[in-house]
């Protein structure tokens, strides 16, 4: 991540509230995406210790003097928060909060084998956090259909698959251990949910036969559409190759017994 980018990756753990999607007030919203924020800024902060010194510094104090209410940075712990807070696109509040840190450090230690990462626009993530628009269940719907993509192009979602990471869990067995099924959204809501928000232009999705989805946030939609094909027609090619293959074998084959038998 260079200090340009101003994406924030979190744990999926970090959205699990245990509260029907639909049951999330706007306070509580707020409250956990500021959560995630704090989060984000101390472990990308705890995480410059492998920038080059020159380079963090130079970061803060360029940021200092952007945000001139902000105490001049002394420390090297102040330098990392600086520099941090620059990458993220953080307003820095003092003191830093790090107790929001442990707090979600707590969330991903209670879900078994819950390491999977979300990676989010740093304008969407204050948008959801501070606009009227946004509800926290489009927001738990985004974060499972950017944590299923991941670090790919492309990946093939199912709406059951989107419902299990919209609650924090990483598969389906972390579900049945962790989350009431009564706290599960309807098959019908997930599907309106991922068209409301595929409206508002926040990944691009596709499908060669009208049943599997595939989703990405990288590509659009024709380049996406255009992979899609591009897979189809090689595995066809692919398919097509080893029916000439057997259909050579077997003909081979009979000609062999054909032979033993004169």
């Amino acid at each position: 991540m260079s200090v340009s980018d101003k994406y924030f990756q979190f744990p999926l753990a970090a959205i699990r509230l245990n509260k029907n999607l639909n049951d999330v007030d706007d306070d509580l919203r707020q409250f956990t995406i500021a959560q995630i924020v704090d989060y984000c800024l101390q472990v990308t902060a705890d995480n410059a210790h492998d920038r080059d010194p020159d380079e963090v510094e130079d970061v803060a104090e360029a940021y200092h003097e952007e945000h001139p209410g902000t105490e001049k940075p002394k420390s090297r712990e102040v330098q990392r928060i600086f520099w941090a807070a620059e990458v993220l696109g953080v307003a820095i509040q003092s003191p830093i909060n790090r107790p929001a840190m442990r707090a979600i450090q707590q969330k991903i230690d209670n879900v078994p084998g819950g390491r999977r990462m979300v990676r989010v626009r740093a304008d969407l993530l204050w948008d959801a956090r501070d606009s009227k628009r946004w509800c926290w269940r489009d927001f738990a719907i985004l974060c499972a259909i950017y944590a299923g993509v991941g670090d790919r192009d492309r990946h093939r979602l199912s709406f059951d698959f989107i419902n299990t990471m919209a609650n924090g869990c990483s598969n389906a067995g972390e579900l049945a251990r962790g989350v009431h099924s009564d706290l599960l959204l309807t098959r019908r809501q997930v599907r309106s949910t991922i068209e409301s928000l595929d409206s508002r232009k926040l990944y691009v999705r596709a499908s060669l036969d009208g049943r599997r989805m595939w989703y990405s946030n990288r590509m659009s939609q024709p380049e996406l559409m255009e992979s899609l094909v591009e897979e189809k027609v090689q595995q066809t090619e692919a398919r097509k190759g080893q029916r000439e293959i057997t259909l050579a074998m077997q003909r081979a084959i009979e000609q062999r017994l054909g032979g033993a038998s004169r």
